[in-house]
């Protein structure tokens, strides 16, 4: 087995590796750094939901168009949807309806917070919320299994037939991955590249289903994955088919890391009310680095916004009544008294 490695390819470079060397090819580091798409989506997002922001670092991508993204939220969920579009938008633009590409979004990924935690492994009905919520998953007990297909790298696949359907499942430690079409020799020929990713590759360490179903007669594919920590069910989708769906999608897994507070932009902090020396100061607006005076002090603050503020006298104002507050992240807001204790 290769030594997996957390460290920066593109998905276009991750395909083209696997696909030509195989299972020899080395692991390359995976970005940390979000694409721009994925930031104003965040941005969109962010205090709309009370769920911790995740999102891939990786993002597939045609090679015409631009990306664009349209995002919801709720308290307990948050959605964000990547189409290829003809021209640059931003996102929720009105436009992206009808400016979008053919052959279905490139990727959508999201989170839900479900009423109950995942049972333990073993237990009945382990694998229910996620199987439910996974569009692609089609395990039952209509199967029938017809011995083991060797995949390579140690991996032998468990065929079953479900009428005129095959599907090739196995193990990756706590995740279940399947591959089901029409033909053995097409759901092998999916399922080899998968092997290869996910022997470099670390996907998110909860359990977790990785469904691939075939489309064109086993020539293209999509690929739905979903994965549970606790009460929160995490998933990333790719409906846009193609031979190296499988892998582009698995690329958007294995990137997925948590949005911190300094890569969102600072609009969803302005009206956020923190307390600094006996006094509540409401974020009024952005404020730029010329307009602070000398340094009085910081202030940790716990909450929505959570982090490290220094404080500083705003240029030319009484700081009992204004002041400006730096963010960890290098943001800075103009901030008002809106109320004084004794």
């Amino acid at each position: 087995m290769l030594r997996k490695s957390s460290a920066i390819i593109g998905v276009s470079a991750m395909v083209a590796l696997i696909f030509a060397t195989g299972a020899d090819f080395a692991a390359r580091p995976i970005p940390t750094v979000f694409n721009p798409t994925i930031v104003q989506a965040m941005d969109a997002i962010a205090g709309h939901t009370s769920l911790a922001l995740n999102a891939p670092t990786l993002l597939p991508h045609r090679s015409s168009g631009y990306l664009t993204a349209m995002t919801a939220a709720l308290p307990d969920a948050y959605q964000v949807t990547v189409w290829d579009t003809r021209q640059p938008l931003h996102v929720n633009n009105a436009t992206i309806v009808s400016e979008r590409m053919s052959g279905g979004n490139v990727a959508r990924f999201g989170a839900i917070r479900l009423s109950h935690p995942m049972p333990p492994q073993g237990a009945p009905n382990y694998l229910t919320a996620l199987e439910q919520h996974n569009p692609l998953w089609a395990g039952g007990p209509a199967t029938v299994e017809r011995g083991t297909v060797n995949l390579g790298d140690d991996i032998h696949a468990v065929r079953y037939q479900k009428a005129a359907q095959v599907q090739l499942e196995w193990m990756e430690g706590d995740w279940s991955i399947e591959v089901a079409g029409r033909s053995l020799a097409m759901a092998e020929k999916a399922a080899v590249p998968v092997v290869h990713l996910l022997n470099a590759y670390y996907l998110p360490p909860y359990p977790g289903i990785y469904a691939v179903r075939l489309q064109d007669g086993g020539r293209t594919a999509i690929t739905s994955i979903d994965w549970m920590r606790g009460k929160v069910l995490s998933y990333v989708t790719n409906d846009h088919a193609s031979a190296t769906n499988p892998v582009v999608t698995g690329g958007m897994a294995v990137s997925w890391r948590r949005v911190t507070q300094p890569t969102l932009a600072p609009q969803h902090l302005i009206g956020a009310v923190l307390g600094w020396n006996n006094a509540l100061y409401k974020l009024t607006a952005s404020a730029n680095a010329k307009a602070i005076g000398k340094k009085l002090g910081s202030v940790f603050y716990h909450g929505p916004i959570s982090g490290d503020f220094t404080v500083f006298q705003q240029l030319g104002t009484n700081p009992a009544n204004e002041v400006i507050f730096k963010s960890s992240g290098g943001h800075y807001f103009k901030a008002v008294v809106t109320q004084r204790n004794p």
